[in-house]
Order: structure tokens, then sequence, then C-alpha cells
């Protein structure tokens, strides 16, 4: 009995085996194919995408400026394209009180020719002026130029306006001032004597209206200085007063004087006055003036 068991039981263990071997084929097939559908899935690396660097290339230009008295044009033409949009700003402006106020704005196509005004009043009998174009959004500076500018000149036989105002149609208001008259007083003048080897010098000045309709007139804190014909500078002593309305063609008289040396005589006057709350300024010719006495002394 124990010898028909033994075939048994091995076949037993053989079919055992064959399972045991199955399953783990079974196991091994499962695991190599179904561990990638378990595994979450992984992101393909993006590739960045790196933008190209354009810097930005502004135009180039040239500058050209011409000068007639104060009338200052500036010639702009543009000589290369840049890719950027660019404007310029303008300016000119005093050298020892230069301000970037009121300058102008421009962006040039191809070629363009301004004039450009002092962004403040001209001092005194002239000073320097900067000329000066940059580009806006930068503040590079690209054109810089001194030019000396100086007040309007006028002789004695013209008539400087300090006031006009359109009123209608044919009505103007129009007012002016010169010097009528130069005298020297050695000695004295209406009581009051010269500093030794010093002399007064009186202008009679008047201002007259030019105009059709009648016009208030106004002097509010003048300041006026005299240039002799030696280049020196003397403040007056007596300043001209005027107050008051004038009819057309009437004229209103003062004066305005000065205490030069004996060696000197007056060359220039500059005069900076507020008219109706207006500044106006300019340069008188100082005419021939007359000696009060014969006497040097």
């Amino acid at each position: 009995m124990e010898e028909e068991e033994e075939p048994e039981r091995r076949r037993g263990w053989v079919w055992i085996s064959l399972a045991v071997l199955v399953i783990i084929l079974i196991a091994v097939l499962c695991f190599v194919y179904l561990k990638p559908l378990l595994q979450p899935e992984e992101e393909e690396p993006v590739e960045e995408v790196k933008e190209e660097y354009v810097p930005e290339v502004l135009p180039t230009y040239d500058f050209y400026y011409t000068q007639e008295g104060n009338a200052v044009n500036l010639s702009i033409t543009k000589i290369t394209e840049g890719n950027v949009l660019d404007t310029l700003q303008v300016v000119l402006s005093p050298e020892y009180s230069f301000t970037w106020r009121n300058s102008e704005e421009v962006v040039i196509e191809d070629k363009l020719t301004l004039e450009v005004k002092p962004n403040r009043l001209i001092g005194f009998f002239g000073e320097e002026y900067l000329l000066i174009a940059r580009h806006k959004a930068e503040r590079e500076e690209i054109f810089v130029e001194s030019i000396y500018l100086e007040p309007e000149k006028y002789e004695t036989s013209e008539m400087p306006l300090i006031q006009t105002e359109a009123v209608a149609g044919d009505a103007v208001g129009k007012i002016a001032i010169f010097f009528d008259s130069a005298q020297m007083h050695r000695r004295e003048f209406e009581g009051t004597e010269p500093k030794q080897e010093y002399q007064f010098l009186v202008l009679e000045t008047k201002v007259k209206n030019t105009g059709n309709i009648k016009t208030e007139i106004s002097f509010e804190d003048p300041y006026v200085i005299l240039k002799t014909n030696k280049n020196i500078y003397y403040e007056a002593i007596e300043l001209p007063s005027f107050e008051g309305e004038l009819l057309p063609g009437e004229e209103n008289a003062s004066r305005v004087i000065f205490e030069i040396p004996r060696s000197q005589g007056g060359s220039e006057v500059y005069m900076d006055v507020q008219v109706q709350g207006d500044g106006v300024e300019f340069i008188l010719e100082v005419p021939g003036a007359r000696t009060s006495t014969l006497w040097p002394f």
C-alpha cells in the first residue's frame, strides 16, 4: 500500500509546484504590465522659451542754430532712425539760473525748425543763456550751446513800447517811454551837492500815449541801471515815477538821476519796470548831455 501511495504523493507535489510557478509567473507578468498603469504619469518637461532682448535704439539728430538779435532759431534734422518713439525737449534758459520750466517738446519726423524763446526775462544789459536739447524720457542732453542775449535796445530817436492793449476794433492803447534830454550837474542840483569828483546825470524821462484811446499808466518798482562810456554800472539815486491816465498824444514827464564820476559819461540805461502788473525791460541810449556849468568844479 505504501508503494502505491508514493507515486500519488509525488504527482501531488508536482502539481503544487506547477501551480506555484504559474502563480509566480502571473504575478511577475502583472507587475510588469500593470506597474506603468499604477504609477502617476510623469509630466514631460516644458522647454523654457527665452524672450530675445532687443535694446532700445534712439534716433540721432543734427542741430544747427541761427541768431539775429534775440531771435534764436534751431533746426533739427533726424540722421538715423531708432526703434522707439523719441520726444525732444528744447529750452533756452539763463546759465546762472537754469531751469527746464516752459521748455518745448517736439517729435522730429524728418526736419523741423523752431523759434526758441527765452523761458525767463533777459536780465540787466545781457547775460549768457544755454540752448539745450535732450531726449525727454532719458533726460540725456544731446545738444548744448551758449548764447548771449540782450534786452531790446533803442536809440534816442526811438520810443520803445512798454504797454499795448487792443480794446475793440480800431481802438488801441499804446504807451511808450523815452529820454527827452540829459544834463550834467557838477556842482549841485536842487540844493544837493555830488560827492567829490562826482557829478549828477539827470535824464528827463517821458511817457507818451501813442495809441488812440485814453490809457492808464502806472510804474511799479522800477529797477534802473546806467552803463557809462567806461562800461561801469551805477544804480539810479532817483527813480522815474508815473501814475495816471493819458489822452492820445499826451505826455507825462518824470526824471531819473545818477551820481557818476566826472571822468565818465552816460552810455545806456537799462530799465526793468512793472507796468500795470506786466514786467517790461529794455535798454535806452543816453542822449548827449549838456553841462549845467562851464566850471569843472
